[in-house]
């Protein structure tokens, strides 16, 4: 799969980028991670001016061809690989080239042949009606862990208007106590969050709160307000050293 490895070295986006640092030792307060993470920095607000967090503007056209087809289903999905990285660093993972569908119908059907060009890589429908393509061999540990409690509330933040979109929803489930010591634990090298675009200030809150979730229900927890797709890439650098990243796309 080295092909997705190399697709965002000739063109990145424009990011704002935070460093997810050891966690809080109780819970995540979000207005701290404002003020952490880089968000506020000398009371300047940092915003960039593109909108490449939703699906439109890309590279290429898979985050599109993808979306669409979940969309036609009236469904969401994930999609689980690994990859090879030169270096371990900054990153954001987008999902494996696809062509465009060639038939209509089944949702799972239609996925499997676009993603038909990849070996390895199952498509299949969840208990809960969720899509998940997933490459076989991936590591999945991460997904399953087990995070005692999470809260999405806007109105806890230093600046509410910030706390929209389900990427900065994203930064709350992977800074949560659980999630930072299983990364120490099995010595996953955490690598600075991207934020790009507007940073969602243009779509809903996300609220509600969860308890006793694992990693993989909190991402799905975003879809119900966001639908779309989380995508989660586990990359092996040339040095041995493992990361992880993940994004939503909608």
């Amino acid at each position: 799969m080295g092909e997705k490895g190399k697709r965002w070295s000739q063109s990145a986006p424009p990011v704002i980028m935070l460093g997810l640092g050891p966690s809080p030792q109780r819970g995540v307060e979000m207005e701290f991670l404002m003020l952490r993470y880089g968000l506020i920095t000398g009371g300047v607000l940092l915003l960039m001016v593109t909108s490449y967090g939703q699906v439109g503007t890309t590279f290429d056209d898979s985050p599109r061809l993808i979306r669409d087809a979940l969309r036609n289903g009236n469904t969401s999905g994930s999609i689980v690989y690994s990859d090879k990285c030169e270096f371990v660093g900054p990153r954001i993972p987008a999902p494996p080239l696809v062509h465009p569908a060639r038939k209509t119908g089944d949702t799972v059907e239609v996925l499997r042949e676009m993603f038909s060009g990849h070996s390895g890589m199952d498509v299949r429908r969840d208990a809960n009606g969720i899509i998940r393509v997933m490459e076989n061999g991936t590591p999945t540990d991460i997904l399953n862990v087990k995070i005692h409690h999470i809260s999405f509330d806007p109105s806890h933040v230093l600046f509410p208007k910030l706390f929209h979109g389900p990427n900065m929803a994203l930064l709350a489930i992977l800074s949560s106590p659980e999630v930072r010591s299983f990364e120490e634990q099995q010595h996953i090298v955490p690598t600075d969050f991207k934020l790009e675009g507007t940073m969602g200030q243009d779509l809903p809150a996300l609220s509600g709160e969860l308890s006793d979730v694992t990693l993989l229900e909190a991402l799905d927890y975003v879809l119900k307000t966001f639908p779309g797709y989380w995508v989660y890439e586990s990359c092996d650098s040339s040095d041995g050293r493992r990361t992880v990243h993940f994004r939503f796309y909608y």
